[in-house]
C-alpha cells in the first residue's frame, strides 16, 4: 500500500496528492515600465508568471507586448509603451 497524502473528491478520484505539483505564488508587482526584479526563491522550482489586466476597469487598455524573461533568480520585464499603455500587474511563481 502507497504512503503519503491525498486527497479525493466525493467520487473517490484523487484530487491531489504527494506526487502533485503545487503551484506557490511568489509575489505580485504593479509594472508601469521596464525594469527587473530578484528573488532567489526562484531557484526553489521552475518559475513561472502571468500577466493580469490593469485595474482601470478597461481591459483592452494594456501595454504594447510587454516581454518577460526569467534567467535564475531574476525577472526581466520589458515594456513597449504606446498612446494606450497602461500599468499591469505581473505575478511570479514556482511550481
Amino acid at each position: 500500500m502507497p504512503q503519503g497524502l491525498q486527497t479525493f473528491n466525493e467520487n473517490g478520484i484523487i484530487l491531489l496528492d504527494t506526487s502533485t505539483r503545487v503551484s506557490f505564488i511568489l509575489g505580485t508587482l504593479r509594472v508601469s515600465a521596464t525594469g527587473t526584479l530578484r528573488d532567489s526563491r526562484l531557484l526553489d522550482g521552475i518559475p513561472f508568471y502571468m500577466i493580469a489586466p490593469p485595474d482601470t476597469g478597461v481591459s483592452n487598455l494594456m501595454p504594447v507586448n510587454p516581454t518577460v524573461e526569467i534567467n535564475g533568480d531574476t525577472i526581466s520585464y520589458f515594456v513597449v509603451a504606446g498612446w494606450f499603455s497602461r500599468p499591469f500587474r505581473l505575478i511570479y511563481g514556482i511550481r
